[in-house]
């Protein structure tokens, strides 16, 4: 197993990299189309059997459709939705371990949950798992649990 780190600031292009293989570009165009919206590029270099896993959500998100129903429902949640990897935990060839902080102002419905209005900020780590040259999937934990506290208008970080 390969231990590094990188962080990757979707809208600036800054980052801190050690690399981590072929997986290391994917996830920064991943991590790019996530953060600018792009479902088109999101999609393009999923499996066909992609999926999308979030705890705390009673089923994993499988196929494209599905996939992508997830990212348009974060995205209505939040309008303004980027994400950043702060850093890579692990890698290997099939798998890289990241902790992920994401930021955006709640305006919309969220996992049944009423806009708040409030500015989120939630960190998570985030398993990804590839297949080949394409990324197959996504499981993510997040350190908060996001409608507990947007409910009670409390800051996440």
């Amino acid at each position: 197993m390969l231990i590094c780190q990188w962080t990757l600031d979707a809208h600036s292009g800054r980052t801190k990299d050690e690399g981590f293989g072929k997986a290391d570009g994917l996830l920064r165009e991943h991590v790019r189309a996530e953060s600018e919206h792009d479902m088109e590029a999101l999609l393009s270099r999923m499996t066909p059997d992609c999926f999308n896993d979030v705890v705390g959500v009673p089923k994993p998100f499988v196929g494209p459709e599905q996939t992508a129903e997830r990212y348009r429902r974060h995205w209505e949640g939040f309008p303004d939705f980027a994400v950043r990897v702060r850093r890579v935990l692990c890698a290997d060839e099939s798998c890289v371990v990241t902790e992920n902080e994401w930021r955006g102002t709640h305006l919309g419905t969220f996992l049944g949950w009423p806009a708040t209005g409030k500015p989120v900020r939630m960190r998570a780590i985030v398993v990804w798992h590839f297949k080949g040259d394409e990324l197959w999937g996504e499981t993510g934990s997040n350190r908060q649990h996001l409608p507990r506290r947007a409910e009670l208008s409390i800051p996440l970080i």
